[in-house]
């Protein structure tokens, strides 16, 4: 599990390297930790694809939405994130942390208002003072 230290610099979004925490993370014992960062959630469902079975669900360790559960064994299929918000509702999400920096932030140019906060995370992570439009064209903000 994730000290509370590096989950309150996600939430706050100032960590350096998002990318070393959020998503799927092998362990040496083979297992995997997968955690999200996913404001306004109160439940997320690790489900894989295109099964559709859940293989977990993952703990709400910071009421700002910072989520994480260790899986008994190694990630082996593709996945979604199955989102449940305050309003019952739920989203379908590919947890944008799974596909490596560039991909997430090409995945975040097309995202729903609610992952913004995640979004903005990555981007200042992967391409610093870049907006998903200029960072397409290659023009510094």
């Amino acid at each position: 599990m994730l000290n509370t230290n590096d989950i309150a610099l996600i939430c706050q979004g100032a960590h350096g390297d998002p990318f070393s925490l959020l998503g799927p993370h092998r362990h040496s014992t083979g297992r995997t930790s997968v955690r999200a960062f996913i404001p306004g959630a109160v439940q997320v469902l690790v489900v894989a694809t295109p099964s559709q079975r859940v293989l977990a669900t993952l703990a709400l360790r910071h009421p700002d939405g910072f989520f994480e559960r260790v899986l008994t064994s190694a990630l082996k299929s593709r996945y979604q994130l199955h989102v449940r918000w305050g309003d019952d509702s739920v989203s379908v999400i590919e947890d944008p942390y799974r596909f490596g920096c560039q991909s997430a932030a090409s995945l975040c140019a097309r995202s729903p208002c609610s992952l913004r906060r995640v979004c903005r995370c990555i981007r200042s992570t992967c391409a610093p003072g870049f907006t998903s439009a200029e960072r397409s064209l290659g023009q510094r903000q």
